[in-house]
């Protein structure tokens, strides 16, 4: 996606409101500005557009209405998700994390040790993908919660989400699935417990996500006040953010080829980087993926030469004091610190041309020259 002279190669890390979403939320930042919780007209007119917004993304989900909740971000979903999961919990007192989870979850860890949970990690394979056999070997009755993402925001790694779901279901424990990358790209598994969506991930407005809790989990809420979302979130809703969330799924469903094109876009980009330096870490993830290693070219450095050369990219990294830290999803991959200190992730959307990934990899090429000159 070309932004002037610049290419947009971060589209996992956020997307560009789309123009249907914009249109839609303009009316409820001005006009129709009124609290929903209110009884007059225009407030009966914002809660009809959120309960409209909350049948869309229900149909996109595949579950009743009245099990999706709207929240502030896929972090505040997955709180929810694992706070209000051992609010629920009695006699369970183990939470089980997939190793590659995003920071959202694995954060939880030592406030659920505070509350007197044990939070165990599963291991990964060497493809990315939480290892089954490791998960079924660990699940025993006093397993309250499993997390693991669909899709792994920094390699495009897939999980094998309805076996996960079986397994847990044979342990009667709730099961929490971040699908925030791969909603809108992916058919949603409606197995899990909990599921986590976020709007500025499928060109809605960052502010807004959703978690979809399935009728009779024990999930409860961590947040109280004035009772909104049938008391699981409290707080004013974000009715314009909500609009246009629900537009941009809107858009996503009635673009069933998106995903193809995306991927035929990211599948040039790694044409064009078949290169002897060039290491791919995952085979077949996110259709708009492209995560690897140059050999002799550390992230920082090619992350720099790629700004300079007008190209948004990432390493997938969390960035702490200027300095990218090796990440924690390639470690568990079996990477060394080395290794994980060369990955780069272009990632493609909806608006990425064929062009764009061409010259995204001919700038890629530069950068690493830069550095390595041994790279053409």
């Amino acid at each position: 996606m070309r932004i002037g002279s610049r290419l947009y190669c971060d589209h996992a890390a956020t997307t560009p409101v789309s123009a249907r979403a914009a249109a839609a939320m303009e009316p409820w930042l001005r006009e129709k500005f009124h609290n929903p919780s209110s009884l007059y007209e225009g407030a009966r007119a914002a809660r009809q557009a959120i309960d409209e917004a909350r049948d869309v993304i229900a149909r996109a989900m595949r579950c009743l209405p009245g099990e999706i909740v709207f929240v502030s971000s896929g972090t505040e979903a997955a709180n929810l998700a694992i706070f209000g999961a051992a609010a629920g919990c009695t006699n369970r007192k183990r939470f089980l994390f997939s190793a590659g989870e995003h920071e959202c979850v694995l954060k939880c860890g030592p406030r659920l040790n505070s509350l007197g949970f044990s939070v165990e990690k599963i291991p990964l394979t060497s493809d990315g993908q939480m290892d089954l056999n490791a998960l079924f070997d660990a699940m025993s009755d006093d397993v309250c919660m499993v997390a693991a993402m669909s899709a792994n925001n920094e390699t495009g790694a897939l999980n094998d989400v309805a076996t996960i779901a079986e397994i847990c279901q044979k342990f009667g424990a709730l099961f929490f699935c971040d699908a925030v990358q791969s909603f809108g790209l992916l058919p949603l598994d409606e197995t899990p417990d909990a599921t986590a969506i976020s709007a500025h991930k499928i060109y809605g407005p960052k502010g807004v996500g959703a978690l979809r809790i399935r009728a009779g989990a024990a999930i409860k809420p961590i947040l109280f006040g004035g009772g909104q979302e049938r008391e699981m979130r409290a707080g004013t809703e974000n009715v314009a953010g909500i609009v246009g969330f629900a537009e941009a799924v809107k858009e996503a469903m009635e673009d069933p080829g998106r995903a193809e094109r995306i991927q035929s876009v990211r599948d040039a980009f790694v044409q064009a980087m078949r290169i002897e330096a060039v290491e791919w870490s995952v085979k077949n993830g996110l259709p708009g993926h492209a995560h690897f290693t140059i050999r002799g070219a550390s992230s920082e450095a090619m992350l720099i030469n790629l700004d300079r050369l007008g190209v948004d990219a990432s390493s997938g990294s969390a960035c702490s004091s200027g300095s990218i830290e090796p990440s924690h999803v390639l470690i568990a991959m079996g990477m060394s610190e080395t290794q994980a200190k060369s990955a780069l992730r272009f990632s493609f959307g909806a608006h990425s041309e064929i062009e764009d990934a061409m010259e995204a990899a001919k700038r890629t090429k530069q950068a690493a020259d830069v550095i390595t000159r041994r790279i053409g």
